[in-house]
C-alpha cells in the first residue's frame, strides 16, 4: 500500500465499508419478510463496494527520476 495514492486508500476504505454495508442490509431482511427494492439496494452497494475496491488499484505513485 505504500506504493498507492492517498485517493486510491480511500477507495479501498469506501469499498470495503459499502461491501459490509450492503452484507448487513442484505442479511437483515433475508431473515424477515423484504421488498425487492430492499434487495436490489443491497447488491447495489455491495457492487459499488466491489467496483471501488478494484478500482483503487488503479492508482498508483509515479516513480521520480
Amino acid at each position: 500500500m505504500k506504493k498507492h495514492l492517498t485517493f486510491a486508500k480511500l477507495n479501498l476504505g469506501l469499498g470495503i465499508l459499502f461491501i459490509i454495508v450492503g452484507t448487513f442490509i442484505f442479511m437483515y431482511r433475508f431473515n424477515g419478510q423484504f421488498e425487492i427494492s430492499e434487495l436490489y439496494l443491497s447488491f447495489t452497494f455491495m457492487f459499488l463496494g466491489v467496483s471501488l475496491l478494484l478500482a483503487s488499484y488503479l492508482y498508483k505513485k509515479e516513480n521520480p527520476r
